[in-house]
């Protein structure tokens, strides 16, 4: 059985619209001429936002970068909040007053530059060259017909629930009379907690019985099934529509349709991938990978060289767990550069319109960073300057609060609501009930036992009652994604203080990492004022007031 859930209420289901290509397209159009509306209503596009000895952040220019590093709606979400606009206005007038040091300081000659230039160069290629491989990928509805199971028929029916079976005959009684589900409902004084509707197909999943199922399934319109005996109560239900073939096997189709793409897009690429391994010319320094330096050069690939540099592993003495994971990082940069030599001679980069400005982006960036790499060389922090840190900032290095919990998931307030009655009076056991009940089932086989986990890992709408509850205790009834969670707290540990002997390094990196980015931060506002970076406020205005 498969249960559709939708609103708890007593009511002839609303149709749900799937869009289509067709307003994917309709949408993206709009969004096209929406964020052309913003540019034009925000003035001339050489306008500056800000200026700078010697240069200035024009409109277009900002627009651009922001617009490929946040994407369209992004940018549009930036220009709503006019602190953070004028923020990133200013930030990118001094990445381009640091790139100007950069350049004077002969960083775009250094072999350094050149190096993760090309490798970012390498990573946009393999994009593309991914990116075109995907796209010659279709599925057609033939191939996904065949993988669809015989029709199973299906129903949608509204759903009440009683306590006992006295009440149910009445209510059944009403609706063979001729009254409407909600004006029964009405009638009987039923509360939303026991009134539902769902859809039911064969070889689904539901909490009904399987009798219960079968004789739902049979439902023609407006035919009433039961009182039907289930655990928690009595049940009467509904016919309200019956399943079109032909439209369920279309919608089953197109939820096909994105999983099966995506394992032939896959299986594409890695067949892809082989072939241009089969016939490259690849050498592996296997001296240079056992014991990989910072930027190691460890493998040519058809004559270019693959630049290895894997994070924290210098020194470390291997063994062969390690050398597995050296190996396999290895083998995902040669096929990078492969994908991306490939790329090279389909000439990709020239079909992307934006190939150079995506370039020109990244080069302002790396100038930055490489500035500021420059400039924090020599940066050290003494003992004292780290366990003054370790002390001024106790919580972050504290052991975290742990929890271990247990849940029940469920698809029903109103069974929720009974089956936590019956755990705080006894009736039920909390782990016995999770296997019976749960309907999730991965959980369910361990009585729902979560195992222990971070407090702060929990998602964040069950967050707040299961910091509210002692070991011992079961939740109210949290919904969450239309299913119902309760919830048993098992056991808590609080966040202790770990010794400064135990954390040493750790608060060294920190607090490396703070003061270069105080000093970095003092140094930016050091050259705003040495550069005179100006920003023009009315034009930030425009620019802000055309998204509202």
């Amino acid at each position: 059985m498969t249960g559709t859930r939708g609103r708890r209420t007593a009511v002839v289901r609303r149709p749900h619209f799937s869009p289509g290509r067709a307003a994917a397209t309709i949408a993206a159009a709009a969004l096209f001429f929406a964020s052309s509306s913003v540019a034009s209503a925000a003035g001339p596009a050489g306008a500056s936002l800000a200026t700078y000895r010697g240069g200035a952040v024009s409109r277009a220019e900002f627009e651009g970068y922001q617009t490929r590093k946040l994407g369209a709606e992004g940018y549009r979400d930036l220009l709503k909040e006019r602190g953070g606009l004028r923020a990133a206005v200013l930030r990118l007038a001094l990445f381009e007053v640091v790139a100007g040091l950069a350049g004077e300081a002969g960083l775009r000659e250094s072999a350094g530059f050149k190096e993760r230039l090309r490798q970012h160069e390498n990573e946009m290629l393999a994009r593309l060259w991914r990116r075109k491989i995907q796209d010659e990928v279709t599925v057609d509805d033939a191939a996904l017909e065949r993988m669809i199971p015989e029709q199973a028929q299906s129903v949608f029916a509204n759903w009440a629930s009683f306590p006992g079976e006295e009440e149910a005959v009445r209510f059944a009684a009403a609706l063979r009379a001729g009254s409407d589900f909600p004006a029964a409902a009405r009638v009987a004084g039923l509360p939303d907690a026991m009134i539902g509707e769902t859809r039911l197909s064969a070889n689904g999943e539901s909490h009904f019985s399987a009798a219960s199922q079968t004789k739902i399934l049979a439902l023609a319109v407006g035919e009433v099934a039961g009182p039907l005996r289930e655990p928690i109560g009595w049940y009467v239900v509904m016919g309200v529509e019956r399943g079109d073939p032909a439209k369920e096997r279309a919608a089953e189709r197109e939820r096909l349709r994105p999983d099966v793409l995506r394992s032939a897009r896959e299986k594409a690429l890695a067949a892809a991938a082989a072939a241009l391994r089969a016939k490259a010319v690849i050498s592996v320094d296997e001296k240079a990978l056992a014991d990989p330096g910072a930027r190691a050069r460890v493998a040519e690939v058809n004559g270019e060289a693959v630049v290895f540099a894997p994070q924290g592993m210098h020194g470390v003495p291997q063994h062969s767990e390690m050398e597995k994971l050296l190996r396999k990082q290895l083998d995902k940069q040669i096929d990078e550069l492969l994908a991306a030599q490939e790329a090279r001679r389909l000439g990709l980069e020239a079909r992307d319109p934006q190939w150079a400005e995506r370039i020109g982006d990244y080069t302002l960036d790396l100038l930055h960073e490489l500035y500021r790499e420059r400039v924090f060389q020599g940066f050290q922090v003494d003992e004292g300057e780290v366990l003054e840190y370790y002390e001024r900032n106790p919580d972050l290095f504290k052991t975290k609060a742990m929890v271990r919990l247990r849940q029940i998931v469920l698809d029903s307030a109103y069974l929720a609501g009974r089956y936590r009655a019956d755990l705080l009076a006894g009736r039920a056991e909390f782990e016995e009930l999770a296997r019976r009940v749960s309907i999730d089932r991965g959980s369910a086989e361990t009585g729902g036992d979560q195992g222990w986990m971070p407090e702060d890992n929990i998602r964040e709408e069950s967050r707040r009652y299961v910091e509210a509850l002692r070991p011992g205790e079961v939740s109210i009834p949290i919904e969450v994604s239309r299913n119902y969670y309760l919830i048993k707290l098992e056991a808590r540990t609080e966040p202790q203080l770990i010794p400064y002997d135990q954390v040493r390094e750790r608060a060294r990196s920190r607090a490396l990492l703070s003061k270069r980015t105080s000093s970095w931060q003092e140094f930016l506002d050091r050259k705003q004022k040495e550069e005179r970076v100006t920003l023009d406020e009315a034009q930030i205005e425009l620019l802000a007031a055309a998204a509202r």
